[in-house]
């Protein structure tokens, strides 16, 4: 009975002088405080440095299709170039062609006003002089002007086809000219485009710096809070057991279905790296639908592939009661479930947040978009 009585007062003894340690212990409160606010410093920088790293992306998004726009303009007027250097050479050849037309009419014309000479029909005035008669004066002097208004109608329409031709060609360097001006000013215009993206660069570098150093921040401020409460945790633990029977014992809950979600966690944290592909379901890429489903299939859960669907599958879960493994989902410019992760406890994700970026473990914001969560286990 004394012993009883003893083992008694020592256990209540133990229970005061640890509860003591528990509760009224006040560096744990003043850590604890200390790590709630770096934590909160650093989620106001990570949703500073996320905003400028998302605009400064969005900038760049719009410089590429700008960019591509220039190119397919060049692209286009290539085309249009070759097409009208291709139509005038055409003419060129036309030309060609009818100068040496007009050339052979002027040499069979000659041939034949030689030819008249030779036989003594040089001239009118020979053709009166060598008559010998009206009726012959009249055939010699029809014959020579025969032979004139042929040749004159015949180079005549050559000259015109000639000048209408050199009208087009004409018209075909001045478009030409018109094109490859255009060409120049798109390329000039494509050149300072590149330059502005070329400048963006180590904006988005250091965006991106920040955004690590903010993310950093806060998870170790999270790791602080998360120790803190576990040495609280401990101690109520400590006390809890200095009050039961030392061979007092229990087992582990079952786990359902095989997995746990620690299990689900540690699985999907080997996966950080894997860069951002849209549309990825596989480690090769991931966006941020295919990597939770990819991770859940991975131990027999089929859930849908897209986030609006996954949003509509399992069961919500409220904020206040978050569990590792759960899916947690944004808005998507105002639109949404247009994004999903992975909540793996601590006040902390894992997901695939976009291109350009990597599957990584950052601080759950609630106040960037955050619209529900669904268990799917």
């Amino acid at each position: 009975m004394h012993k009883k009585l003893l083992c008694a007062v020592i256990a209540l003894g133990i229970t005061l002088s640890i509860s003591g340690r528990a509760f009224a212990d006040p560096s744990l409160d003043d850590q604890l405080n200390s790590a709630q606010t770096q934590y909160n410093q650093g989620q106001s920088k990570l949703s500073s440095a996320q905003k400028k790293a998302s605009d400064l992306q969005h900038k760049i998004e719009t410089l590429d299709n700008e960019i591509q726009q220039g190119m397919a303009q060049i692209d286009s007027l290539n085309g249009k170039i070759s097409n009208t250097e291709a139509d005038i050479k055409v003419s060129q050849d036309k030309i060609k062609r009818s100068e040496e037309n007009i050339k052979v009419e002027q040499n069979k014309y000659n041939e034949t006003i030689r030819a008249m000479y030779i036989n003594g029909n040089n001239s009118y005035l020979d053709a009166v002089l060598q008559s010998k008669g009206l009726s012959d004066f009249i055939s010699r002097v029809d014959n020579i002007k025969t032979v004139a208004s042929y040749n004159d109608r015949i180079i005549t329409d050559l000259n015109s086809r000639k000048q209408e031709i050199q009208k087009k060609k004409d018209v075909l360097d001045g478009e030409k000219q018109k094109l490859v001006a255009l060409k120049d000013e798109q390329n000039t215009k494509l050149t300072a485009l590149n330059k502005q993206k070329s400048d963006q660069t180590p904006l988005v570098e250091q965006a991106n710096a920040e955004v690590n150093s903010a993310q950093q921040l806060s998870a170790s401020a999270n790791a602080q809070i998360s120790a803190i409460n576990k040495k609280v945790q401990d101690m109520k633990v400590a006390q809890a057991a200095a009050v039961v029977s030392i061979n007092r014992g229990g087992s582990a809950p079952a786990v359902t279905g095989g997995y746990s979600s620690d299990a689900i966690v540690t699985y999907a944290a080997q996966f950080q790296g894997v860069k951002y592909v849209w549309g990825g379901t596989s480690p090769s890429g991931f966006d941020c639908s295919g990597f939770v489903q990819y991770v859940y299939a991975h131990f027999g859960i089929s859930i849908p592939r897209v986030s609006e669907d996954q949003f509509n599958f399992g069961t919500p879960v409220d904020i206040s009661n978050l569990q590792p493994g759960d899916l947690v989902f944004f808005h998507n410019d105002g639109r949404g479930p247009g994004h999903v992760g992975m909540y793996i406890g601590g006040g902390l994700m894992i997901h695939a947040p976009h291109t350009g970026d990597v599957v990584k473990i950052m601080p759950l914001s609630y106040e960037s978009g955050y619209c529900g969560a669904r268990r799917v286990r």
